[in-house]
C-alpha cells in the first residue's frame, strides 16, 4: 500500500468514490449512503466489536488480523490547574448528560458507544494510548507528513 496524505476525509473520500485512490480507512457514518448506494464495498470494521449500524460487517480481528483495534474516542479535558473538586462535578454532570436517553440514541445513531469514566480512569486509556502509539510508531519507522 502507499499512503496517500490528505488533509481530510472529505477529499478521500471524492478520490475514493472516483476510482483514484483504493482504499481508505473511514468512521462508518460518513460512507454509509455511499455503501448503500453500492458505490463502496466495505471490508471490514476496526474496532473489535462488530458495529450496530451494519452488524453483519466482520471486524478486521474476524477477518484474519487477531486482536487489530483502531477506534477514535472523545474526551473532555480542562486545564492542569483546575480544582479537584471542579474536575469531580464536572465529570459527574458530563457524565450524567451522556446518559441521557435522547443523547444516547444520537450517539448510537453516529455508531458510538458512550462509557462513564473517571478522570482517574481516563488519564489510564490515554496513557495507555501513548503507550500503544509509541510502540507503532517506533516499529514502523511512521514519520509525520
Amino acid at each position: 500500500m502507499t499512503h496517500v496524505p490528505y488533509k481530510g476525509g472529505g477529499q478521500a473520500l471524492v478520490d475514493l468514490v472516483a476510482g483514484r485512490v483504493e482504499m481508505m480507512f473511514s468512521p462508518l457514518v460518513p460512507v454509509l449512503a455511499h455503501l448503500k448506494a453500492g458505490r463502496l464495498r466495505p471490508v471490514a470494521v476496526t474496532s473489535l466489536n462488530r458495529s450496530r449500524l451494519m452488524p453483519e460487517l466482520p471486524t478486521i480481528s474476524e477477518a484474519g488480523v487477531p486482536g487489530y483495534e483502531f477506534v477514535s474516542w472523545y474526551g473532555i479535558l480542562a486545564p492542569a490547574g483546575t480544582p479537584r473538586p471542579l474536575v469531580a462535578k464536572l465529570n459527574k454532570t458530563l457524565n450524567d448528560s451522556m446518559r441521557l436517553p435522547d443523547v444516547m440514541e444520537r450517539a448510537h445513531s453516529e455508531d458510538m458507544d458512550v462509557i462513564d469514566r473517571t478522570p482517574a480512569q481516563f488519564d489510564e486509556v490515554r496513557a495507555a494510548m501513548i503507550v500503544k502509539w509509541d510502540k507503532i510508531i517506533k516499529q514502523t519507522g511512521i514519520e509525520a507528513n
